[in-house]
């Protein structure tokens, strides 16, 4: 448990909140920010050449077993009951994760390929998870495909800067998707860096919508740059990164760090989290910010350190890709989503798994 807390840098990270050095107010973008009109790409009609030729790329990639995808699980679910959510029944008595191995099983056998399975788990959903792949026989698929590695954790603060004072399934939490840069390049990159692979699908457990999508990978592979990020149409209820183009360099821009004068609702579209990454992005060393979120446990209101991993689009260089949002995007965050969401998704799944 210890490997996954580096209680030297946690504190470095307190200290500096209670010298007031640590406040999001900081993170306010002051570089000239300018539209990302003319950066956002969208795929050929599906029914073109060009389509095609993208779909036969991805194809290709899978088939030299250059990609893999990494799903992330670690949250510790606070609007879904505090429990596993990789491991709820979505349809038909299948699991989020059973869904999204069973895509992936799909498409390695319609084209005779394998893939590896990169799964970023947490010390909340680990055990849990590693034993729904082992009572339901990895669903199937070759376990030794299947690979499990978890984020780190660090400590829950109160607003003075106390370590929270309660159990420790309270104190401690996931520091963030962000993790998945420094997690992946210290527990899993090290046994495969000599290996074919050159591309990682990147998707939350959650949306079933980032399927594997042979298309989008030729897109990423012809792009020759090391991220992708999938945006959808913004609804006035959306929240999260936006495109921006800052200082010329095209990234990924949360609300928060949006200047006052800056009108975040001129852009269209935003973060899905879903994103395609450049096997060699591991090479690089580059510290992303970590940002002040605040949380109610137990009615007591609590600071906690998180980074975000769309945060990578600041140090790599970056494609914007506009997507079908009724295809590629349907996030599960509360029972009732899962409610209103399981007949949807099973139609949309219904050829995919």
């Amino acid at each position: 448990c210890e490997r996954y807390f580096d209680k030297l840098f946690f504190e470095k990270l307190r200290a500096k909140y209670l010298n007031g050095e640590l406040t999001n107010e900081q993170n306010i973008i002051k570089e000239k920010i300018d539209l990302p009109d003319g950066y956002l790409d969208e795929l050929p009609q599906s029914d073109s050449a060009e389509y095609q030729a993208l779909y036969n790329l991805g194809i290709d990639a899978i088939k030299k077993d250059e990609v893999a995808a990494v799903i992330v699980n670690g949250g510790m679910a606070t609007r879904f009951g505090n429990c596993v959510k990789g491991l709820v029944n979505v349809f038909d008595d299948k699991s989020f994760l059973q869904i999204k191995i069973e895509n992936i099983k799909k498409i390695c056998s319609d084209i005779n390929a394998k893939m590896y399975v990169f799964i970023m788990n947490s010390i909340f959903t680990e055990k849990d998870t590693i034993r729904h792949f082992e009572e339901n026989d990895y669903f199937g698929y070759d376990k030794d495909r299947i690979i499990f590695f978890n984020q780190y954790y660090f400590l829950r603060l109160t607003e003075d800067g106390e370590i929270l004072n309660n159990d420790d399934c309270q104190v401690k939490y996931g520091c963030g998707h962000g993790d998945f840069f420094y997690a992946f390049k210290e527990f899993v990159y090290p046994d495969f860096k000599n290996t074919n692979l050159k591309y990682l699908c990147y998707s939350n457990v959650d949306n079933l919508g980032a399927y594997i999508e042979p298309a989008i990978i030729g897109y990423h592979i012809s792009k020759n740059q090391e991220m992708t990020i999938e945006l959808a149409e913004k609804y006035e209820y959306d929240r999260g990164g936006v495109p921006a183009v800052v200082s010329g360099r095209k990234c990924l821009i949360e609300e928060f760090k949006l200047p006052p004068t800056f009108d975040a609702n001129k852009i269209r579209y935003f973060n899905t989290a879903t994103y395609i990454f450049s096997f060699d992005i591991f090479k690089k060393d580059f510290e992303l910010a970590f940002y002040l979120v605040k949380k109610n446990i137990d009615d007591v209101e609590v600071e906690q350190f998180e980074r975000l991993a769309g945060d990578l689009s600041l140090f790599l260089s970056t494609n914007f890709l506009k997507i079908d949002r009724r295809l590629r995007f349907h996030p599960i965050k509360t029972t009732e989503d899962l409610e209103n969401s399981r007949k949807q998704l099973k139609e949309l799944l219904k050829n995919k798994i």
